[in-house]
């Protein structure tokens, strides 16, 4: 997991994110997630999606036996998913991104928009800080699973 400095969302001000991301040597129960949130623990903390602070995120969870990425929006414990967000082939580059306004959230997988989740109560709290969070949860039971990182971009208008 990894957590920089905050974005900050603000009603009617957009934020842009984008990482090229790939996934390396996957097994069951291996788990990856990409986004942003306002948490400095585990997204995906013991294979269930953490459901008790704000996030957008990309994320796969423990279990999962194909690189099925699942597209989450989260308020506190109010949350929207849109599963089978995107497929994606071990040891392949992906660009995972979102554009949020914080009325809605659109993602997208290779530059294609997905469906946008647009319930104001599933989206995070405007002026919460949300950090980068990326993180690669493996089993360690056979050939070490990675997530590499190409880049991220995030801009956000002020």
């Amino acid at each position: 997991m990894w957590r920089q400095t905050p974005w900050v969302p603000t009603s009617g001000k957009r934020i842009w994110y984008e990482a090229r991301v790939k996934m390396n040597n996957v097994v069951t129960p291996d788990e990856y997630s990409s986004g942003l949130g306002d948490t400095l623990t585990e997204a995906c903390a013991g294979g269930t999606i953490d459901d008790v602070v704000d996030k957008i995120l990309f994320y796969t969870e423990s279990g999962t036996t194909t690189l099925t990425m699942e597209f989450i929006t989260s308020k506190t414990t109010v949350q929207e998913q849109t599963t089978g967000a995107a497929t994606v082939a071990n040891d392949t580059w992906v660009q995972l991104g979102f554009i949020a306004d914080f009325a809605s959230v659109t993602p997208y997988v290779n530059n294609v928009a997905g469906t946008a989740h647009a319930t104001a109560s599933q989206l995070p709290t405007s002026g919460t800080g949300l950090g980068i969070c990326l993180a690669a949860q493996v089993d360690q039971t056979g050939a070490v699973a990675t997530l590499d990182v190409d880049w991220i971009r995030i801009a956000q208008l002020k």
